[in-house]
């Protein structure tokens, strides 16, 4: 199991508190303590379990293979190392696989924009970008339709 655990005691015994570190995924408190000390590393620990909890999604596009987690796009033994706007708007397209996505829910899942109309220009060039690295496979592509939106179209 993977439970965080805090520590809380006022032993002062340097291997007493070597040995709380040990255990891994925990941490150690000395009384007296505060509180909002006590709060802040448990939602410290909690953080880091979640964010090691997530897990490496892999999605077969074609011949590629994308690992969002790692931000990669392989293709046979070539790596393209994707930014973090690049991985989201691929991974966004993957989920939608076939079908339209809005320009403007993918600028707001993205940045978080209301006002799409300030990363339109932002989205062309990442979709220029990501359409160059899946070239190499001609049975994916990615279609831009004016009114309707993007598409990841991979033909099976």
């Amino acid at each position: 199991y993977n439970t965080p655990i805090i520590f809380t005691t006022s032993r002062e015994v340097n291997e007493d508190f070597k040995a709380g570190f040990q255990i891994g995924n925990s941490d150690y408190v000395r009384k007296p303590y505060r509180i909002m000390e006590v709060l802040l590393r448990i939602d410290s620990l909690l953080s880091k379990q979640v964010s090691e909890i997530k897990p490496d999604i892999t999605f077969q596009i074609g011949n590629y293979s994308f690992l969002e987690k790692e931000q990669t796009l392989m293709f046979e033994c070539e790596k393209i190392h994707l930014n973090n706007y690049e991985t989201a708007v691929l991974t966004l397209l993957c989920k939608h696989r076939n079908t339209y996505i809005t320009r403007e829910e993918l600028i707001k899942q993205v940045w978080g924009e209301t006002q799409t109309g300030l990363k339109a220009a932002s989205l062309n060039n990442i979709l220029s970008r990501l359409k160059k690295y899946l070239a190499k496979d001609k049975q994916v592509q990615i279609v831009s339709v004016i009114k309707l939106g993007v598409k990841l179209e991979v033909k099976e």
